[in-house]
């Protein structure tokens, strides 16, 4: 068929047809009088292109993969990766013009702080704690984490820690960890596990809300953070500062 039906049956622009056969991604038969012709076949070939091209594939990757130079996995993969690195960058881009526009100096809406705390052993204790029944849990763990060292002549090399698990779900219940990190690996007793906290990064901002009302900063926190391009893990307090923050698994 002819250039202009083959370009309605793919949707692909006549001039990007010419284009397509000057780089030897698609090229048709030439007749006597010059004139491209495409046949049946080709049409396959002509909307796998298409298809790459509308998610921005560059032309030249799609050249290695016509010639089984790379495989689609491989290669969408590739771009999948050049598409998040693009976000992630014209995110952070939007964040800062939006602090600018707000008229601020810093695209920042917290004063935050950055702690690094140490791979350790632990203790810890992991429950489903209603609002109002926060400090009594905390208090009730930090008992039997004192019983626990007693009983092993063991001591704390740290500040407790309370950990906020799954922040989508804090409606009439939160998910809560206390941590308590120690000076030597233990053993658990009753719900008192026993074990090793990895190295952990966070991002702090101060908290001075009660529990309840804290739900719209760490709404805030998380958004502000991830448009600052972030993967972030777990909402935490650190006690006694009453910091509230997030740790960072990966950042961009």
């Amino acid at each position: 068929m002819k250039i202009a039906r083959f370009s309605q049956q793919t949707g692909i622009g006549t001039d990007s047809l010419r284009h397509y056969d000057r780089l030897g991604l698609l090229c048709p038969t030439r007749q006597a009088n010059g004139y491209r012709t495409y046949s049946p076949d080709q049409l396959e070939t002509a909307l796998q292109i298409r298809a790459l091209r509308d998610l921005d594939v560059p032309l030249e990757e799609i050249a290695l993969l016509l010639r089984g130079d790379v495989s689609q996995v491989a290669l969408l993969e590739q771009h999948e990766a050049r598409l998040l690195k693009r976000f992630i960058s014209q995110r952070q881009a939007l964040t800062t013009l939006s602090g600018l526009l707000r008229g601020q100096r810093s695209s920042s809406d917290f004063e935050l702080e950055e702690v690094r705390l140490p791979a350790s052993p632990i203790l810890s204790c992991r429950a489903f704690v209603a609002w109002n029944a926060i400090a009594d849990f905390k208090a009730r763990t930090e008992l039997e984490f004192a019983r626990v060292l007693d009983n092993q002549n063991a001591a704390t090399s740290g500040q407790t820690i309370v950990l906020q698990h799954n922040l989508d779900l804090m409606i009439q219940h939160l998910d809560l960890e206390v941590l308590l990190p120690v000076d030597q690996p233990l053993y658990g007793s009753g719900q008192i596990r026993a074990g090793t906290m990895p190295a952990m990064r966070l991002m702090l901002t101060k908290n001075n809300l009660a529990a309840a009302r804290a739900l719209p900063v760490y709404r805030q926190l998380y958004i502000h953070l991830e448009n600052l391009g972030l993967r972030i893990g777990t909402a935490v307090w650190l006690e006694p500062t009453g910091a509230l923050g997030y740790e960072i698994l990966e950042s961009a």
